[in-house]
């Protein structure tokens, strides 16, 4: 879900750089090859970020890539990268133990 407000929110963007015309304008800020490549790019950028906010934890290496490739090549880009996980279970890797850091404190010497 959140691959299809992003993308939503993308395909907007690239709308409002050619002032809400379907036909690519002459006059538009950025070659239509710029809208495209910088609201792909925000798509995959932004599509981890609000997904990590959405599911409240930190996304799995799988979601992420789902995700920016639902940007590249929407709905069939994640289906792809799915297909592509299921086929190498090795690429998601065991997730290692996260690293707790231990503050030890001097204690003050009597005198």
């Amino acid at each position: 879900m959140v691959s299809i407000g992003v993308g939503a929110a993308s395909t907007a963007a690239y709308f409002g750089i050619n002032n809400w015309h379907w036909r690519w304008q002459s006059n538009a800020a950025i070659s239509q090859g710029g809208a495209i490549a910088l609201t792909t790019i925000g798509c995959m950028a932004l599509s981890p970020i609000v997904g990590t906010i959405v599911v409240n934890r930190e996304l799995t290496m799988r979601e992420a890539h789902v995700m920016a490739a639902s940007c590249v090549v929407p709905i069939i880009g994640g289906w792809l990268v799915e297909a592509a996980y299921d086929a190498h279970p090795e690429w998601e890797g065991a997730h290692p133990a996260k690293v707790r850091h231990h503050h030890h404190h001097k204690k003050a010497k009597k005198m």
